[in-house]
């Protein structure tokens, strides 16, 4: 059994219940029978011998092409997925429109149009290697943003030298943080709230992620929504179903693309080609898209079961619970309601 499952009861009655879980959770999937619906999503890049593993988990019997949608996040993963569609529902959408987007809201229209800023970039990753910090190393006023469980108030790594750090405590060599950088002007920001992530964020004049696949990618959204264009490296996985030729740019997974990107960058913001208002304007358009395709789905099944339900009102009255997952470690008590739920249906 897993230390922790992520699920949600969307809706139950008497005749029906979805559920929603994020990942693979096969504690959840043994419980379910006819008339129980359950959405799955996933955080991180789906790849065929997942499905394959995944049809193990539901009991003999169940019909997984009635009741089993899978989320998932890019186009890819949807054609990949479509190999299975014999066995369950496969809808395209982004993980990522659980974001609450009022958390990014910009509250000072001046704040689209101030510069210069005082960073450059900003790179909000967690500090692992295929995060690729490192092409960033000759890269000046940079604010990184990232997560530690060491102290936020030592040090990073254990080198002192303005050098490659072939000693880091905290990291591989391949990973240069900024305390190893050649860059005065960047700074570091660790364990920092959604709040603080705006104020970062407002400093800066694009955010860049350069992970070579990623999941739906909320910090890439992040960016967007608060009207940051984005540079990127070619990647596997959903973040790239938010990117259009007005708020991003694509560059080659090497030090001098990147910095040929942010120069490109910086000139289009001058010149309003890169609009911060657009930009986000254009990311709120694709969230709505991809929550109006979760909306379709439970429309469809509220029809079938002749409940007078308008989907759209239902989603909206539970938006604040559609925007996370309540991590839950107490497994067995969770399964408990979770049976309870499956249970009360006659």
């Amino acid at each position: 059994m897993s230390k922790t499952i992520w699920y949600q009861i969307y809706y139950q009655d008497k005749n029906l219940c979805i559920l929603q879980t994020h990942g693979i959770q096969p504690e959840i999937y043994k419980l379910l029978k006819d008339n129980v619906f359950v959405l799955i999503s996933f955080s991180w890049v789906l790849e065929s011998d997942k499905l394959q593993e995944l049809i193990k988990f539901f009991p003999k019997g169940y019909n997984t092409k009635k009741y089993v949608y899978l989320l998932v996040n890019s186009q890819d993963e949807f054609d990949m997925a479509n190999g299975f569609s014999d066995l369950f529902n496969i809808v395209l959408w982004n993980n990522a429109c659980r974001i609450l987007e009022k958390n990014f809201l910009i509250p000072d229209l001046k704040l689209y149009k101030m510069k210069p800023r005082e960073f450059k970039c900003v790179m909000n990753s967690r500090l692992t290697k295929f995060k690729k910090h490192y092409l960033t190393y000759n890269i000046d006023n940079i604010a990184y943003i990232t997560m530690t469980d060491k102290d936020p108030q030592k040090s990073l790594c254990n080198c002192s030298s303005n050098v490659i750090c072939d000693q880091c405590a905290f990291t591989p060599i391949e990973l240069k943080t900024v305390e190893c950088s050649k860059s005065p002007s960047s700074k570091i920001y660790t364990n920092i709230n959604a709040n603080k992530i705006c104020e970062i964020l407002d400093k800066s004049d694009m955010g860049i992620i350069l992970s070579p696949y990623e999941g739906a990618c909320y910090s890439s959204l992040e960016y967007l929504c608060r009207g940051l264009p984005v540079i990127s490296t070619k990647a596997t996985g959903g973040r790239m179903s938010f990117y259009n030729n007005f708020n991003s740019i694509i560059c080659e997974d090497n030090e001098n693309s990147l910095k040929d990107a942010i120069n490109t960058c910086l000139i289009k913001l001058d010149n309003n080609e890169f609009n911060r208002k657009k930009i986000r304007e254009d990311a709120i358009k694709k969230i709505i898209y991809f929550r109006n395709v979760f909306i379709s789905i439970t429309d469809e099944i509220f029809e079938m079961y002749n409940i007078n339900i308008v989907a759209k009102n239902y989603f909206n009255d539970k938006l604040d619970d559609f925007t996370f997952y309540q991590i839950y470690s107490n497994i067995s008590q969770h399964l408990d309601i979770i049976k309870s739920a499956i249970n009360n249906i006659v």
